[in-house]
């Protein structure tokens, strides 16, 4: 990489691809160029799914269903399989135009100012192809694929109109104004670049989300403040003591604990959170949570507040609901057969996570990257296993819970749904490397966890206010009560998502699944780069 990494030069990788992505998704329409001074034969220009298997040997870009490219060999386009496409083989000095439209899922490729197959991107006509997904994040791609080629690649985004000197810089600006071409972008597409992203949902993450660090005093009434919401789940753990994890929530009632870390049943404790502050929480003088001198962290989610009667599914719940950041707190009672939970998010959520109240029924969580047959344990190190209590994916009003899970027994739940900017939830696939796979989010994670669903490995959390530091190793585990832990394997928490910097079983095994939910610290339109 070179020129502020937008020149690529690649290396002949005996029949393997190698592939360059940007560090910004696609939003609406965008429109890119890419300039191919030499070996433009063996390169190839596209997107891919920004969770898409890249390894150290790389993948071959025309027989994944996770790219959509053109090959500059003979001009044909991939997603999947080969076809032909009305372009030709790239030469060297070629430029390469792109052009994506996700809401109508829709992607072309054009050269020297021509789109392929008469294509028309602002009339959305004779795309290349029309089969994008519309709700996953999409990168913009180029690479090498041909074994004997190194092709050099300059993109322009809008920034680098002159290709790095290769050209005479073009003077065509998009809609917007923004950015400079060699060829003028179509009608409605714009420039990928800050400035043309969409105001965040949420502007400010902290508003529903924050990490609080304290230090105990034995004393009962002490108050934690500086979490800037009355929170409505707070998880507490203690960093230099090993003590169980503690989950208190508004719906259950404050003085109701349950341990991640254990799949013990509800307990009522009167030492230990006291109560919901406007500003934070107060604590009494348990040792675990508050013992003199001990250090702390708090994991705090703002729900609805106050819990609501819900009648969307089989049972009435009682719910308290986010909807803006995706968060949901449930309670209800299983049923005989299959019992429908209502959640009040209106959009489906994809990370649930149970525990039995009045018994020992585990952590069983769901999560959108394992089979809706399988399950995990948020208290275990096991890898997902079957398990076909979940019967169905939830839907935008409900989850569902099969007979397997006893009549008459009570269940929290909390819900969490992907918010744009704020959330995300999703998987991964380890490439055994210290040289990890790199994950985008959209905005600057303020906590990660991550569990290896393939083997057994423990769920680890990594966030930004105990460590603020790159390489960050700082580790607690939800399923051990272990004290804060630094490891030989670290994260990069990053302006835009985050980077594995280890090749250990719980991060980062060759071919495994990973699946994440990471928090916001801030946009990536405001985010300071780490």
């Amino acid at each position: 990489y070179s020129d502020g990494n937008l020149k690529v030069v690649s290396g002949a990788t005996g029949g393997f691809d190698t592939t360059s992505a940007s560090t910004m998704a696609i939003k609406g329409k965008i429109y890119c160029e890419f300039a191919l001074p030499s070996d433009a034969d063996g390169s190839y220009v596209g997107v891919m799914k920004y969770d898409t298997s890249l390894t150290n040997n790389g993948i071959d870009t025309s027989s994944t269903s996770d790219c959509w490219i053109v090959r500059g060999d003979n001009g044909h386009k991939a997603n999947g399989s080969t076809s032909a496409y009305a372009g030709g083989a790239f030469s060297n000095g070629d430029i390469i135009m792109l052009a994506v439209d996700i809401a109508n899922t829709s992607i072309w490729w054009g050269k020297n100012g021509t789109w392929f197959a008469s294509g028309n991107p602002a009339a959305n006509s004779n795309a290349g192809y029309t089969n994008l997904p519309s709700t996953e994040d999409l990168l913009v791609i180029c690479g090498d694929n041909y074994s004997t080629k190194t092709p050099h690649i300059i993109a322009n985004f809008g920034q680098n109109p002159s290709f790095s000197g290769q050209v005479t810089a073009g003077t065509n600006a998009d809609g917007n104004g923004k950015g400079l071409f060699k060829y003028a972008p179509p009608t409605g597409f714009l420039a990928l670049c800050e400035d043309n992203l969409p105001t965040p949902a949420i502007a400010d993450p902290g508003k529903h989300f924050k990490t609080v660090l304290y230090t105990g005093d034995g004393n009962s009434g002490r108050s934690i403040t500086g979490v800037g919401f009355q929170p409505d789940l707070v998880w507490l753990k203690s960093r230099t003591n090993n003590a169980s994890h503690r989950w208190s929530d508004s719906v259950r009632g404050v003085n109701k604990q349950l341990m991640s870390d254990s799949s013990a049943d509800e307990a009522t404790f009167t030492t230990m959170l006291t109560s919901f502050d406007s500003n934070g929480f107060s604590l009494g003088d348990n040792v675990g949570i508050n013992g003199t001198g001990y250090t702390n962290v708090a994991w705090c989610w703002k729900a609805g507040g106050a819990a609501v009667s819900n009648n969307d599914g089989s049972i009435t719940t009682q719910v308290s609901a986010n909807p803006t950041a995706g968060f949901s707190i449930v309670k209800g009672t299983q049923t005989n057969g299959t019992t429908t939970f209502g959640h009040g998010l209106g959009k489906a959520p994809k990370m649930v996570i149970t525990k039995q109240t009045n018994g020992t029924t585990g952590w069983y969580t769901w999560h959108t990257g394992i089979p809706i047959t399988e399950a995990l344990r948020l208290d275990a190190d096991t890898n997902s296993t079957s398990f076909d209590h979940w019967v169905t994916d939830p839907t935008t009003s409900v989850f569902s819970m099969g007979s397997g899970f006893g009549s008459g027994e009570t269940y929290v739940a909390y819900c969490f749904a992907e918010i744009e900017g704020y959330s995300k939830i999703g998987s991964y696939t380890g490439n055994g490397s210290t040289d990890g796979p790199f994950v985008y989010c959209g905005f600057k994670p303020a906590w990660v966890m991550v569990k290896n669903t393939s083997a057994t490995s423990d769920w680890r959390i990594y966030d930004s206010s105990r460590l603020s530091t790159n390489p960050n190793n700082l580790v607690l585990y939800t399923n051990l009560s272990d004290v804060d832990t630094t490891t030989l394997h670290p994260f990069d928490l990053l302006s835009n998502g985050f980077k594995i910097r280890g090749d250990f079983n719980d991060i980062n095994t060759s071919t495994h699944n990973y699946i994440f939910m990471a928090f916001a610290e801030s946009p990536f339109q405001t985010a300071n780069a780490k």
